[in-house]
This record gives C-alpha cells, sequence and structure tokens, in this order.
C-alpha cells in the first residue's frame, strides 16, 4: 500500500479516490499473489525483506509484491489520464495521504528501544481488503437505495477493532448458513493468530447494533454522513416485518452461549437451505462419521448423503421411545442439537442488519461485472481487458426493483430444474407466474425503460421470473390428461409469448403451446398458433427464400428504436424448423378426406387459410415456406459415418446400477485395455486409416468460442454502445448472448467477418498469434487459456492415438500438461505414426486449417446466440500434412442417441461455408452403409401419402 501510494503521488492523482466509482486494483501481500490459495506469510518481516533484498541484487528483478504495485499503478493511470508515462521507482518520495486508511489500531506502533514509536501497518490480508474495495464500490453508486439500519451497520462494522473485522471478513466469504468450528481459527486464518481470533469471536458475540456507537472517522464515515443525511430527508427508515432483523441481533452466533432449545427456536430465512432453524444447521456441520455413529444409535441406516442424513436421524429421533418413555417430537430432535453441542463450539454468521448489508453490495458489485468473478480473490487479481468507458447510469433507481430483481434472481439461481417432479414443477411455476404478472404490471417508469432497453432488460425482476416460468413449464413432466395441469401450462405459456422477454425461447414456448393445444382444443387451433410462431418476425409483403448465415446480413435498425418496438425478430432456424415440421403434421390431420386417403396437397390449402397465412394475399407463401424449410432440415445432416464399435474397442456391458448411475455416459474398453468415450473412439479412427489428420480435439465448440474471442475482440470492447460497459472488471459486455448484440455493432462485425473471409490460410493463422500473445492472460468470456501453453499449443494428453488404434508412448511433457487440465477432455490428440511439429498443434494452426469463410459463418451464428448448443464434438486438422490445409467437424452419435436440431444447424452451417462437416455414428454392431436415418425414413413416408405422428 505504501509503495501505490508512492507511485500514485508520482503521477499527481494522490486524491483519486472521488473521481473513480471504484477501485480498479487488487494489491496482494507478497504471498499472495498468483496463487490460487494463498500461502502463510512470513512472521518475521525483516526475513522477508531480506528474501526479497536478495533476489533483487541477483538480478531476478523486482520481487512479486513490486510487481503488482506498479502494475496496479500503470491501470489507475490509463483509467484516469489520456497518455501517462511509466511509473518511475522513487523510493525517496514523499509521502501521501493514504488510500483506504486503516482503523486506528494501538498495537500499530511499536518502540525501537530509543523512547520513540515507530508506526507499522498492520497485516490486514487479502479477504478484508477485498470486502472494503467492493464496499466502497458499490457504496458510491448504490448507497443512496440503502436504510438507515444498513448505514448504521456499516458504521458499526468500522467501528469493530482490527481482528474482528479480519474475522468476520473470513467467516462472511463462505456459504452461509454455516456453523464453523471454534478450535483452530488462527491456524485457518493467518492474518489473525489463535489469541486475536478468540478475542474477535468474542467481540463478535456480544456486539449488536443497538449498542454500537460509532464514529465517523472512519473510511466510509464522510460518505455515511451524505447518504444518511440524505435519507434522513426522505423521511422512511426501512422495511418492517418478521424477517427484518433487531437492534438486538449480533454479528455472531456462539453456540458456548446457546443452548438446544434457543438454537431450535432461531428460524431461518434462506430459501435454498434444506433446515429451517439453526439447530438442524448444527447438526450439518458434524462429520459424517460423527452422524452416522449417531444414526447406529438410533437404529437408523445410516447409508445417505450428509444432507439427507440430518432428516433421517431427526426422524429416527422422533420416533425413538429409548430417549424418553414421553416424548414429544421437538424433545427428541433437542437431545440431538444438544449431544452436537457437547461434541464442540462453533460460531455462524447471524441475520443480523451487518450481514445483509454487506452480502447486499457484494451482490451488486457482482451484478455490474456480469458475474465474471465470484469470489473476490480471483476478481482482483485477474488481468482483465483494457477499455475506456464512461460511467453509466446504475442499474436500479429504487429499493423496491433492487430487492425484487435479487429475489427473482435467487429463485432461478437455486432450483434444479432438470430434476423437477410435478408437484415441484408446479409450485414454481405458481410462483414464478404471480411474480411475472406483478412485476410486469407494477414496474415505475424507470424499470419500464429497462424492460424496453434490449439489454439491461435482463437486469430486472420480470426477466427473472420469465427464465424461472420457462424453466418450471419446459422441464416439467408430462401432465397426461389432467385438465387442470393442461389449462395451467396453456395460460403459462400465453402469458410468456404475451411478454418481450427471453425471446431467444419464444420458438420453445410455440412449439410447445401448439402441442398443449391441439390436444385440449383440437389440431385446428394448434395450427394456427404454430403458423403464427413461423411467420413472427417475418416481411409479409417479401417472405425469404432461404435463410444463409453463410451470408453477409443486412444491417439491421438498432433494436430499441421506439418505432419497433412491438417488432420481434425472426425465430431461430432451428426453431423455425420445428414449427414448420409441426404446421405440416397439423395441417395434414386438419385436411378433408377425399374417399379413403386424403389428397396429396390437401394439407397445403389447409394452411393457406390460416390467419396468418390470410396476412398476405392468398397465403401460399406460407405453404410453399414450410415445404423449403422441412426440405432444408432433412438435407440439414449431410454425410453420415458409421462405424463399428467392435473394430477400434469393446463396448461395456455392465448393468444400471441404482445409485444413481444409470445415466452416466456410454464407455467402450480400448484393445490396450484403456476406458475410452465414444468420442475417444471415434477419434481414434479419424486419426487413422478414417482421416489421417495430424491432429484432434474434443472441444464441442470450445476451439470456435476462444477464435471468437481472440479475433474479435476489438468488436466485443467498443465502447460505442451505451450502457454496455459499467465497470472495469468484465470479461464481455452487457449485451454479449442478447438479440442486440449483433444488430449494434452489424457494421463493425460484418466488416470483421470479411476480412476473415478474405484470409489467405497463413494470414489467419499468423493473426491468432498475434492476437494470442497480445491478449494472453486476460479474462475474455468464452477463451480457456488453460487449454493452451504460452505460445498457443494445446495441451498434449497423455492418450496418443495411432493409426492402429494404440497408444503412443506417454511423455513426461505431454504427461504434466494434461495434469494442468485434470483429464483428457479437451485437450489435444496426436496421430501417433505422423511426425507433428509444435507450429501444427498451435491453436492458429487450427484456425488457418478450419478457414476465414468458415469461422467467419460460425462467428455470425455466434453473435445472433453466443450461448448455443449444439456445437460438433470433435476438430481435427491437419496443418503441413498434406498440400493444403484442412479441417473437418464431426458430430459423433453413440448407438441410441439421435441428432438434435440444433446439431444439424450447426452442421448445416458450417458445411454451406466451405467446411468438412459430418456424423458419426458409432454402432456396437456392424451396420450397411446404406443406412437410413430418421429423416430420411419420414421423407419416403412423406412421399407415399402416409401421416406422421405428432
Amino acid at each position: 500500500v505504501r509503495s501505490c501510494q508512492l507511485a500514485a503521488t508520482a503521477h499527481g492523482f494522490g486524491d483519486w479516490r472521488p473521481r473513480m466509482a471504484f477501485h480498479l486494483g487488487y494489491v496482494a501481500d507478497s504471498d499472495e499473489e498468483g496463487q490460487p490459495t494463498p500461502k502463510k506469510r512470513p512472521r518475521d518481516e525483516t526475513q522477508a525483506k531480506d528474501v526479497n533484498l536478495e533476489s533483487s541484487r541477483k538480478g531476478e528483478g523486482p520481487p512479486k509484491r513490486r510487481q503488482t504495485l506498479l502494475a496496479f499503478a500503470a491501470k489507475v493511470s490509463r483509467c484516469l489520464t489520456p497518455e501517462v508515462s511509466e511509473p518511475p521507482v522513487a523510493p525517496e518520495a514523499p509521502e501521501a495521504p493514504p488510500l483506504a486508511p486503516p482503523p486506528a489500531d494501538p498495537a500499530a506502533e511499536r518502540s525501537d528501544g530509543t523512547g520513540v514509536s515507530e508506526p507499522t501497518e498492520r497485516f490486514v490480508g487479502y479477504t478484508l481488503r477485498d470486502l472494503r474495495r467492493v464496499v466502497t464500490a458499490s457504496l458510491r453508486r448504490y448507497g443512496h437505495l440503502l436504510h438507515l439500519e444498513e448505514l448504521q451497520a456499516l458504521r458499526a462494522f468500522e467501528a469493530l477493532s482490527l481482528p474482528a473485522q479480519q474475522l468476520y471478513a473470513r467467516l462472511l466469504s463462505r456459504k452461509w448458513p454455516q456453523w464453523v468450528s471454534y478450535q483452530g481459527l488462527g491456524a485457518r486464518y493467518k492474518e489473525l493468530g489463535e489469541a486475536a481470533a478468540k478475542e474477535a469471536a468474542a467481540e463478535l458475540a456480544s456486539a449488536t447494533l443497538g449498542q454500537t456507537t460509532a464514529s465517523g472517522d472512519g473510511e466510509w464515515g464522510p460518505l455515511l454522513d451524505t447518504l444518511k443525511a440524505a435519507a434522513d430527508a426522505t423521511g422512511p427508515t426501512g422495511p418492517t416485518g418478521p424477517t427484518v432483523p433487531g437492534d438486538q441481533v449480533p454479528w455472531l452466533l456462539d453456540s458456548a452461549a446457546e443452548t438446544a432449545a434457543s438454537l431450535l427456536q432461531r428460524a431461518l430465512s434462506q430459501p435454498n437451505c434444506q433446515e429451517d432453524n439453526y439447530g438442524k444447521l448444527l447438526l450439518s456441520a458434524l462429520p459424517v462419521a460423527e452422524l452416522r455413529r449417531m444414526g447406529r444409535g438410533l437404529g437408523t441406516d445410516a447409508k445417505f448423503r450428509k444432507g439427507c442424513l440430518v432428516e433421517k436421524l431427526c426422524a429416527a429421533a422422533t420416533k425413538q421411545r429409548l430417549l424418553q418413555t414421553k416424548q414429544k417430537p421437538y424433545e427428541a430432535v433437542e437431545a440431538l442439537v444438544s449431544q452436537a453441542l457437547r461434541l464442540g463450539r462453533w460460531l455462524c454468521c447471524a441475520d443480523s442488519w451487518g450481514r445483509r448489508t454487506l452480502v447486499l453490495l457484494g451482490e451488486l458489485f457482482r451484478t455490474e461485472s456480469c458475474g465474471a468473478a465470484e469470489v473476490s480473490f480471483v476478481l482482483f487479481t485477474t488481468k482483465w481487458p483494457e477499455f475506456s468507458f464512461q460511467e453509466a447510469r446504475p442499474l436500479f433507481a429504487d429499493r423496491e426493483s433492487l430487492d425484487n430483481f435479487l429475489a427473482a434472481r435467487a429463485m432461478v439461481a437455486g432450483e434444479d430444474f432438470q430434476r423437477h417432479t410435478l408437484e415441484s414443477a408446479e409450485s414454481d411455476a405458481s410462483v414464478a407466474e404471480e411474480g411475472l404478472r406483478q412485476a410486469s404490471s407494477a414496474a415505475n417508469d424507470f424499470e419500464a425503460a429497462k424492460l424496453r432497453d434490449p439489454f439491461r432488460r435482463r437486469f430486472t425482476a420480470a426477466w427473472c421470473y420469465a427464465e424461472a416460468l420457462h424453466h418450471a413449464v419446459t422441464n416439467s413432466p408430462a401432465v397426461g390428461h389432467d385438465a387442470e395441469l393442461q389449462s395451467a401450462k396453456i395460460r403459462r405459456l400465453e402469458l410468456l409469448l404475451s411478454t418481450k422477454l427471453c425471446t431467444s425461447k419464444r420458438g420453445r414456448w410455440y412449439a410447445e403451446l401448439a402441442k398443449e393445444v391441439s390436444r385440449t382444443k383440437g389440431v385446428a387451433v394448434a395450427m394456427e398458433i404454430a403458423a403464427q410462431g413461423l411467420a413472427e418476425g417475418m416481411d409479409m409483403a417479401r417472405p425469404p427464400a432461404t435463410v444463409d448465415l453463410t451470408s453477409e446480413m443486412a444491417s439491421s435498425q438498432e433494436v430499441n428504436d421506439e418505432s419497433k418496438e412491438d417488432h420481434f425478430r425472426p425465430l431461430p432456424r432451428d426453431a423455425r424448423w420445428d414449427l414448420a415440421r409441426r404446421c405440416r403434421t397439423l395441417a395434414k390431420a386438419a385436411a378433408p378426406a377425399h374417399g379413403k386417403a386424403k389428397a396429396k396437397n390437401a394439407w397445403r390449402l389447409r394452411l393457406q387459410k390460416t390467419q396468418a397465412a390470410q396476412a398476405d394475399g392468398d397465403g401460399k407463401w406460407l405453404s410453399e415456406l414450410v415445404s423449403r424449410l422441412v426440405e432444408e432440415e432433412e438435407n440439414a445432416t449431410g454425410p453420415i459415418r458409421n462405424l463399428t464399435a467392435t473394430k477400434l474397442g469393446l463396448p461395456q456391458v455392465a448393468p444400471a446400477e441404482s445409485n444413481g448411475s444409470a445415466g452416466r455416459r456410454r464407455m467402450f474398453d480400448g484393445f490396450r485395455l484403456e476406458e475410452l468415450t465414444v468420442e475417444e473412439l471415434a477419434m481414434q479412427h479419424y486419426l487413422g486409416d478414417g482421416g489421417n489428420f495430424q491432429c484432434g480435439i474434443h472441444c464441442e465448440g470450445a476451439v470456435l468460442r476462444d477464435l471468437f474471442g481472440l479475433l474479435l475482440f476489438d468488436q466485443m470492447f467498443h465502447c460505442s454502445v451505451e450502457g454496455a460497459f459499467v465497470s472495469a472488471f468484465q470479461d464481455a459486455p452487457l449485451d454479449l448472448a442478447t438479440e442486440a448484440f449483433y444488430p449494434s455493432r452489424s457494421t463493425a462485425i460484418e466488416k470483421r467477418l470479411g476480412e476473415l473471409s478474405a484470409m489467405a490460410p497463413s494470414t489467419l493463422a499468423e493473426e491468432v498469434r498475434q492476437n494470442f500473445q497480445r491478449l494472453h492472460g486476460q479474462r475474455i468470456r468464452g477463451i480457456r487459456w488453460d487449454r493452451y501453453d504460452a505460445e498457443g499449443q494445446f495441451l498434449q494428453s497423455p492418450k496418443e492415438a495411432s493409426p492402429a488404434g494404440e497408444k503412443g508412448t506417454e511423455s513426461e511433457s505431454s504427461a504434466e500438461d494434461a495434469s494442468k487440465v485434470g483429464n483428457g477432455r479437451r485437450v489435444l490428440w496426436t496421430n501417433a505414426g505422423i511426425e507433428v511439429a509444435g507450429e501444427d498443434r498451435q491453436l492458429a494452426a487450427a484456425a488457418g486449417a478450419i478457414g476465414g469463410r468458415a469461422l467467419a459463418a460460425a462467428f455470425r451464428l455466434l453473435c445472433e446466440d453466443y450461448n448455443s448448443a449444439g456445437l460438433p464434438d470433435l476438430l481435427l486438422w491437419s496443418w503441413h500434412l498434406t498440400s493444403a490445409p484442412r479441417a473437418r467437424f464431426v458430430e459423433v452419435k453413440s448407438e441410441r442417441d439421435t441428432l438434435a436440431r440444433r446439431q444439424r444447424l450447426w452442421l448445416s452451417t458450417l458445411r454451406g461455408s466451405g467446411a468438412e462437416a459430418e456424423v458419426c455414428h458409432v454402432r456396437d454392431n456392424p451396420v450397411e452403409e446404406d443406412f437410413q436415418s430418421k429423416l430420411r425414413r419420414r421423407k419416403r413416408a412423406a412421399s407415399d401419402g402416409s401421416s406422421e405422428g405428432f
């Protein structure tokens, strides 16, 4: 901190805090820099200084602490001044006021024996330091939304002693609610020490908001005074109710001062917590071995997970009559909690005003950074992209909107929508439906403006409730023939379609609504819904004949243009494929019969009579569009390669287990007794006689996302879009993965994609190398730097495929690199029968082999839907093996796996841009070469006049 003050003074911005919205840098301690888990800090300060001095004398450069300080000062100077020279090292510079003065501490002065006290800086620790920075950043932007009790809680926190602040910052960073063992606090938290940790715990357990008398001398004092004056002028102090903590709630709960009855009476308001009181929560803190010992004493089966084990213990204790002859259920659980209290001493953060305030400000900070880093240590030690931006308006203008948004987002984040039962899905859908209706109708002017904004609408309660309702409706089990559940599902889907939220999911809503309506109201009404979805966003005067994502798209107007507020863009192509097939199926079912069979084109006439078709002329355009889309989907799969698994390995035959592993992936045994996935089995084929490629990687499109971030970095971080950047800690603009990203940058993106399409393979590879070196290490959305070394080479897998399906020898470098990733997925495979140079293993070689035209088509599709699924499993390439570089994308399917529409869309897009893309079916038994896919069988059935099942 002292060196940072000197650097700031040398740059002439010693008083830079009032001009910045937040602290931009993190000054780590010398032992913490660059470590995922901070190491033990040397207790002897003189010894640490001697080590740094000795390293400088040996020519090893300045120590890490000094390097971090210089880098921090350089970043601050770039953000505050347009051009600032490199900071000079000035050890004799005059003193400057501290950036973040710590609380006064008598222990911060020592005597050197001459009778003169010399001030020294106490070791604060990175956790408390980061907490102060996060709170300061959010307090300056959203302090006006805090209640008087929350402002008083921040004063009370600053009034605590330094060890108490350090201990609370540590406990606050843990998952809440959670009991922590009192023993060994000093050993776990090195900045405290055992004695200081115990004193801090006693202080936090006794201090309450009502007993604290804080002054305004802390770091946040002047700002809190201003905010309090403004809050006093407005009037109300804050909410009231049963869930609002009182003034007498301490910072920490100490089990030594509690009884089993008092802990069971302390209710928990955390919605995602399995326990409803602190007593059961204490049982969850016990080791699993102790819980199982207690279970054996109660005569219950202890073979459960920890979460279920607590419930089983409480249920067994309730039924157990050996504890007392006449025992109430509440007393039975109390006996278990009393036994847990005798096993040790525990601490837990209470649900106080202080905890709620600090958590709220932390949530606001992470929201503005798009959740780029959930851990503050990672946040302040990561190398972030450098971009200039003007401070944007806050995302929230009133406290009610902020509370509603946080509650709605907690519902989305806390639910496991993939494991819904019918009862839980109905309960979640009811809550989300009611929340969506209230959030949409009760929005104020500021929230209404956010709902019209193409990407700021994601920070509204209505958006979160719409997403929760989508998951609850689409992932719920089948409602069957229950009329009430069917009516509720139809009502909720109609509600979702009536909003302008989550527009990328509208195709799924139309398809689900048409399916449910066909069962309740008939195929004619369902056909009208499917046709309406297919025609949504289209120009009825000139419907497009084809949809080509490989060619340049016309520049669209700004999405937030007020003249087109009610205009929706056309649905994605895979969603239109689905609706087109549904339209044809429903039209065939609704077409009148002529004799024993229906007329061949009767479905076309029936489809032309729908309201969506009649909106333009005679409606022939809709039947023609349906025919084109159906044919386009049938031809989207492309080449299909059939492999027999027995030629490469032996399928594993294992009975389905009952412990939750029934859905495990299909595995194979290689001829050298290695365990292979179906993708690895196909990889051996393509690196051998099946393709004779040099390199391959099972990436599922991750390489395309890496190249997207590298080659479109300047377009992503261009600050021409207002409000896209609100924080220096963003790995992507706020509008990425929204419908507003491409239209607002269409000119710049198309210009860049045109440049990439015109590049030769060698020029494209050199472009990737330069961008890789320029951006290496920066946190950019989609890029995983741990897949590559410093030169851009893929990490080598210990599994090296050979032409005969054998593995190559494992080198020390390959084993070491693979250990960095932890498994054989998304690491490089090479052909052991071919000498592969280091240049051929690079990301640049893969990009050059793919080609600029194919990359441009893939990037355009990612611009439209960045979170798109269905990218091909395998990427194989050869750089210097043949006369021209070549690459191939492969989607691998096992015996019982099917091809999704999104996967067919990616294969069609890549193949339409000139890239090699195919499907590889790995079968257990030999198959014929003229294998017919399901789509081809459907086409043959349609030509025979038979109808398809809906």
